[in-house]
């Protein structure tokens, strides 16, 4: 006996091959604008840390002259 593929995988969900292209579609475009939204994130976190902040100033020591 030959197995074949149709029995031995189950049926797509849709057999509507515009649907599933369009679906598709709608992943790749989340999958994109997901790295877009960590790049931005990414970007910021490093712009922040670039920028050095002066110490704040000590209560202990006197001010230098």
């Amino acid at each position: 006996m030959t197995e074949t593929h149709e029995a031995t995988h189950a049926a797509p969900a849709t057999s509507n091959p515009r649907k599933e292209r369009t679906a598709l579609a709608g992943f790749g475009l989340l999958a994109v604008a997901t790295a877009d939204l960590l790049v931005w994130a990414y970007g910021r976190t490093s712009a922040r840390r670039r920028r050095p902040t002066p110490p704040p100033p000590s209560r202990w020591l006197p001010a230098r002259r």
